[in-house]
């Protein structure tokens, strides 16, 4: 996900608490550079990257910026099985 975007943060007079002005984390412990990419050890291919599309779409710092539902529950990481057993016919 990496640091929440300023436009996020100027949202909540709270973030003030933990972000400067310009977006920089204000705590004594840093932030670890990470990513789903990075952590993600156990999957590989197409499985991997349907993995982290699928929790992309959840994980985001803006609400707006979040998938629906439908579009999660739908998901093709989700459904692989049944769309190469050709119960689900995933939509282009």
């Amino acid at each position: 996900m990496g640091p929440p975007p300023l436009d996020f943060l100027q949202r909540s007079e709270k973030s003030k608490q933990f972000w400067d002005e310009e977006g920089t984390w204000k705590g004594r412990v840093s932030i670890p550079e990470t990513s789903l990419n990075i952590l993600e050890a156990r999957l590989e291919g197409q499985e991997k990257e349907l993995f982290l599309n699928f929790f992309r779409k959840m994980l985001q710092w803006r609400p707006e910026d979040r998938s629906d539902i439908q579009d999660i529950f739908m998901d093709e990481w989700l459904l692989v099985d049944l769309i190469e057993a050709g119960e689900v016919v995933r939509e282009e």
